[in-house]
């Protein structure tokens, strides 16, 4: 028990708003809790009469007081001057505020620095009403609300947006029509595009307090190819990049921000169109081109192997001193997280930052195509490569502190993807097989025998973890993992009682397992909503209402097929009569490492 009273304002309001993650127990009759302001890092004393915390930043003085609550002495210090996490906001999954706040004060107890907001169009922009739509997008009182939070626990909330590409989601609307050049790329050098911008700039600067901003500039690989073509004929992409480069960077100092951009489309131009590749010899006529005023950011989320990192970080400052590395948790490919494929990947990107003097390190957290995976799900990541960067073991009494769940069960997550027998699997399989069609089979081949009694197993096990503040993480990953064990097993004994003409066993799998499976659909589907109602707006669930709505339509399609062809009254399932073909998407015949990340590609071969 600690008395907090002789603590500055500050750190006061800092316990305050972090108490729920380091549940620190106070009293006016405790133990006098005491802190001094050291260079860097942190400290934790514990002696008979008091208790005394010395700290670099409000971070590290959250991450001392989660080693106090813990009862531990430690002195650490972080080995990057920034440690961040980028939040996807703008594939459909919008997260609430309070679960950007909640989120918040977690990362600060853990030590990290900073938040990346990543936004395409999900803020509100001064007469813009099509932007951001329909979106969730977040009004000026919710970011203001975010950001002042966020300041309170020593985390800057820092915009991220997109000036250049990934902008799809407005390109439906007759508002935009004019400042597209093709896809989703901006048209560069048109007076519009820049006026949206310049909007874009001026909403940062009154609703965020950082002077900080990732402005995006990625995967834009037809610059320069639709109207801009048309309208000043063929200019190299560089040419045109570095010209509206310069321009975003004019607008940006307009409104006092310094700027952060992905490195790739850059990298490119010495690569040959690589990105994972070593550079050698770069031409000084271009490398003088480069802004010396923006920090490129080398994002890679797929290595495990430190001579990889180690190479591509030299082959970054070749291009730039300014350089700020960004891993990933993969929480966006489904439904269900990697945190044991994240953690593979962190530990030797980290190695590798800190050993190339790399001072700006940060994690995404993507929400590709859909935005189905919980952001919560991915804290086991999280709270390891903040070990890694503070030179600590993994220390799991810290994180049971934080969650009320041991490291090794809130890894448990991972378990629906994991179904092969492999050491290291980076797969989405508990997605490809959920909304695979059970009549054409497209992923069949990769479903091993004992799949469906594994998946029952992983629900055992799932189920029991479904209590406490993150149960709804286990409850809807246990109901997953049921859905799976009916769905794999009868798309394997379909198309096997068919081949062999069996028709009463179709139909019995018709009336009774096919039921089965469409509650356990049924319940798949609520205990997912319940998650995202926890974590995120509204918005955007309704995609999940049309996929989830549209696989439980067409096992009942599916079901009638079969009744209708066991009863006679047809003579064939035509789905059934086509030779079904090993699965051929991106994939070596092996579930371990196969993903197919398109709801469109997982259900059909047809035009979706």
């Amino acid at each position: 028990m600690y008395n907090i009273d002789g603590l500055e304002g500050k750190l006061q309001t800092a316990l305050r708003n972090a108490s729920g993650v380091i549940k620190l127990k106070t009293d006016k009759s405790g133990k006098p809790l005491v802190a001094e302001k050291i260079s860097a890092g942190f400290y934790v004393e514990i002696g008979e009469n008091q208790a005394k915390i010395g700290y670099g930043k409000i971070s590290d003085f959250l991450r001392g007081a989660l080693y106090l609550a813990c009862g531990k002495e430690t002195r650490q210090e972080c080995a990057f001057d920034a440690m961040g996490v980028m939040i996807d906001c703008s594939r459909n999954a919008v997260p609430k505020t309070e679960t950007i706040k909640n989120f918040a004060a977690t990362l600060a107890c853990l030590g990290y620095t900073y938040i990346h907001l990543y936004t395409e169009d999900t803020f509100e922009l001064k007469d813009n009403p099509y932007f951001g739509y329909m979106r969730g997008r977040y009004t000026k009182e919710e970011i203001r609300e975010m950001d002042g939070f966020c300041a309170s626990v020593g985390v800057e909330l820092v915009p991220c947006v997109q000036t250049l590409a990934h902008l799809n989601q407005i390109t439906r609307y007759k508002d935009y029509e004019d400042i597209f050049d093709c896809n989703d790329i901006l048209l560069c050098e048109e007076e519009k595009t820049y006026k949206l911008i310049d909007n874009i700039f001026c909403t940062l600067s009154e609703n965020f307090t950082s002077r900080k901003v990732n402005i995006g500039m990625d995967e834009a690989h037809m610059l320069g190819l639709g109207k801009y073509l048309d309208k000043h004929g063929y200019h190299s992409r560089p040419e045109i990049m570095l010209k509206h480069l310069k321009k975003v960077l004019e607008i940006a100092d307009k409104y006092g921000f310094t700027c952060s951009m992905w490195s790739d489309m850059f990298f490119r131009l010495f690569a040959h169109g690589e990105y994972y590749a070593e550079l050698k010899n770069l031409p000084q006529e271009i490398l003088a081109k480069i802004p010396k005023n923006v920090k490129l950011i080398y994002w890679d989320y797929y290595s495990t192997d430190y001579a990889h990192y180690n190479t591509m970080i030299k082959s970054h400052f070749a291009m730039s001193d300014n350089i700020a590395f960004a891993g990933g948790a993969w929480k966006w490919i489904g439904f269900t997280p990697l945190n044991k494929y994240s953690i593979s990947t962190m530990k030797p990107s980290v190695k590798a930052c800190i050993d190339n003097g790399i001072k700006d390190y940060f994690i995404t957290s993507w929400g590709d195509n859909g935005g189905e995976g919980m952001l919560n799900s991915m804290l086991p990541s999280f709270y390891y490569a903040a070990m890694l960067a503070y030179g600590q073991k993994c220390d799991k009494e810290l994180f049971k502190q934080m969650t009320g769940v041991t490291f090794e069960n809130f890894m448990k997550l991972d378990l629906p993807n994991e179904i092969a027998d492999a050491k290291s699997q980076r797969n989405n399989s508990s997605r490809f097989f959920l909304y695979d069609d059970l009549l054409f089979g497209m992923t069949d081949s990769l479903i091993g025998a004992n799949y469906p009694e594994k998946y029952r197993s992983f629900k055992r096990v799932l189920s029991r973890l479904n209590k406490g503040e993150y149960g709804y993480l286990f409850n809807y990953m246990a109901a997953l993992c049921e859905a799976l064990a009916y769905k794999t097993e009868l798309s394997i004994a379909i198309k096997k009682a068919y081949a062999e003409g069996d028709k009463k066993a179709l139909k019995d799998y018709a009336e009774k397992d096919m039921k089965k499976l469409l509650s356990a659909v049924r319940k798949f589907y609520e205990a997912f909503a319940t998650a995202w109602e926890k974590e995120n707006k509204p918005f955007g669930f309704e995609v999940q209402d049309h996929r989830m709505g549209g696989l439980e339509a067409r096992l009942k399609a599916v079901q009638k097929k079969l009744i209708e062809y066991a009863d006679g009254k047809t003579d064939s399932i035509p789905e059934l009569d086509e030779k079904h073909l090993p699965c051929g998407f991106w994939s070596d015949g092996k579930v371990d490492n196969t993903i197919i990340n398109n709801w469109g590609a997982n259900i059909s071969v047809g035009i979706v």
